[in-house]
């Protein structure tokens, strides 16, 4: 095996027994910079000297790397599929080849230990943390495309149906389609692109997106994904006085299930309540009726 130098898009580890733990660092890094292959089995006792020393049970590895893959305390964002994992033998001895995918700009930073601050990127053979700057350029680039974000371990479950039924009504009504009313939820929230398929993963599943959640989520489901989430509108009597007479705020008891929708359909009631005069509108002007 004819074993090229370690790169910006190659790393070798040593993983005799078990994952080595700065897989991780590296996989951090390959994923917020342009992906990479890493290759374990492989020592480097000293720089670009390289030992073939394969791993002695590459099954209970593999799983171990599955297994963590799924653990979203220990990494942000999956991006290693099954295939993605090829057993190969080099001497007589075997090592595991894994190929780590670049994240999207919705997918970063890409951390472990649910830190944000554990992120990492590659710069030629390192994996280096990422500097403040830079960590901010990718959340904002990141929440570009936030709503879309695709969710794991998310369902309709974790979702208060009563909006769905509410928002159902509206979109009838508005657009005379009567199609969406014979839709279970999944299929009508699939048809609004509430939910979308998740073609980076070969079984193509269909997940929730984080607009799907946040708009017409249960508190609790929400604030799992969003631990500061906050909505809250109140009405003064008038603006130098630090009292409020009316309060809508997402965990308040009153409103258990606080989420954009049914914000916005309270929010919108109160403020027509509130209107002294009402308007209608005619061809040509709007004035008090």
């Amino acid at each position: 095996m004819n074993l090229e130098n370690e790169n910006v898009h190659l790393e070798y580890k040593t993983a005799k027994n078990c994952l080595p733990k700065d897989f991780w660092r590296t996989y951090s890094a390959f994923a917020n910079t342009d992906g990479g292959t890493v290759i374990l089995g492989i020592s480097e006792e000293k720089k670009f000297n390289y030992q073939i020393e394969g791993v002695i049970n590459p099954d209970k590895i593999v799983n171990e790397l599955i297994t963590t893959l799924h653990n979203s305390n220990k990494v942000s964002c999956k991006l290693i599929d099954e295939q993605d994992i090829v057993h190969i033998i080099e001497d007589n001895k075997k090592l595991i080849k894994i190929k780590i995918h670049a994240a999207n700009f919705d997918q970063k930073p890409v951390y472990i230990n649910g830190n944000l601050q554990n992120s990492y990127i590659r710069e030629n053979d390192g994996d280096f943390k990422v500097k403040p700057e830079q960590l901010k350029y990718m959340i904002a680039n990141s929440y570009t495309h936030l709503d879309n974000q695709l969710l794991e371990n998310y369902s309709v479950k974790d979702l208060n149906t009563q909006d769905i039924d509410q928002y159902r009504e509206l979109l009838i009504k508005n657009t005379n389609d009567t199609s969406f009313k014979e839709q279970n939820y999944e299929t009508f929230l699939f048809n609004i692109g509430a939910i979308r398929i998740d073609r980076k993963n070969s079984k193509q599943k269909k997940k929730l997106t984080t607009g799907c959640l946040l708009f017409f989520g249960k508190l609790n489901a929400i604030m799992d994904r969003f631990p500061g989430f906050q909505l809250d509108f109140y009405r003064k009597k008038n603006v130098l006085e630090e009292e409020w007479v009316t309060r809508i705020s997402s965990g308040d008891m009153n409103f258990p299930e606080m989420n954009i929708f049914s914000f916005y359909t309270l929010v919108l009631e109160q403020l027509e309540r509130g209107i002294p005069d009402k308007f209608i509108q005619d061809r040509n002007f709007t004035r008090g009726s």
